[in-house]
C-alpha cells in the first residue's frame, strides 16, 4: 500500500499501528456483496483421479555444477 510508505511507517510496529487505521477505510471502499449467494463449488465425481490431473512429474539430470538439466 502506498499510504504505507506515505506515511513513513517503517518498523513492523508503526505498520500495524497504520493498518488498523487504512483497512477498515478500504474494506470500506472496496467491499462488495457476492453476486451468487449460492456455494460455486460441487461434488468431486468419485472416478476422477486428482493425483493424474494435478500432478506433472517430469524426469530431470543433475549436471556435476549442479545445474538441472
Amino acid at each position: 500500500m502506498a499510504e504505507l510508505g506515505l506515511a513513513g511507517a517503517i518498523t513492523m510496529a508503526e505498520t500495524n499501528r497504520m493498518l488498523l487505521d487504512i483497512l477498515p477505510r478500504c474494506h470500506t471502499r472496496f467491499a462488495a456483496s457476492a453476486a451468487e449467494t449460492v456455494s460455486a463449488y460441487r461434488p468431486l465425481d468419485s472416478e476422477l483421479d486428482l493425483a493424474s490431473v494435478l500432478c506433472f512429474k517430469h524426469k530431470r539430470k543433475m549436471a556435476r555444477d549442479t545445474t538441472v538439466k
